[in-house]
């Protein structure tokens, strides 16, 4: 940019600065989830919903700057798994190929925690239910798998 506009240096430097890299790359985060591509949305149509409820005591999802959270490769393959958790106790994802939508119940506590360190992990910020839950998941992202 520099060199193809050098009469807006001063408005390039702003723009290099930490703070507005990071708000311009969650920006364009956030854009590029807005806008799905017709292969994606074809992807999706094929693999159905599923939407899972925690019954597991005392569990809950937390929410990150990077809202939707992938397990595996892409959508094409049965193994990837996406995740967008709405409430503190439900998330919707994409299901099983031809599944149209599922309803499915989560007794296990380490289903809520396996989907709330990919969201502490794959974003850059993340809030949960409680000050306490937080501080645990942070802790665990500093300790070895």
């Amino acid at each position: 940019m520099r060199d193809e506009v050098p009469d807006r240096i001063d408005e390039i430097n702003e723009l290099d600065i930490p703070a507005t890299r990071t708000r311009l790359m969650q920006e364009s985060k956030v854009k590029a989830i807005a806008l799905v591509s017709a292969e994606v949305m074809d992807h999706l149509a094929k693999r159905g919903l599923t939407v899972m409820k925690v019954y597991a005591p005392g569990e809950k999802f937390v929410i990150g700057s990077l809202p939707i959270v992938r397990f595996g490769g892409t959508l094409d393959t049965e193994s990837t798994e996406a995740w967008l958790p709405i409430t503190p106790d439900i998330i919707v994802g994409i299901g099983a190929f031809g599944s149209g939508v599922r309803l499915s119940p989560i007794f296990d506590p380490q289903v809520v925690r396996k989907v709330n360190r990919a969201t502490a992990s794959q974003g850059t910020i993340f809030a949960g239910p409680s000050r306490a839950e937080v501080e645990e998941l942070r802790d665990s992202l500093e300790e070895p798998d």
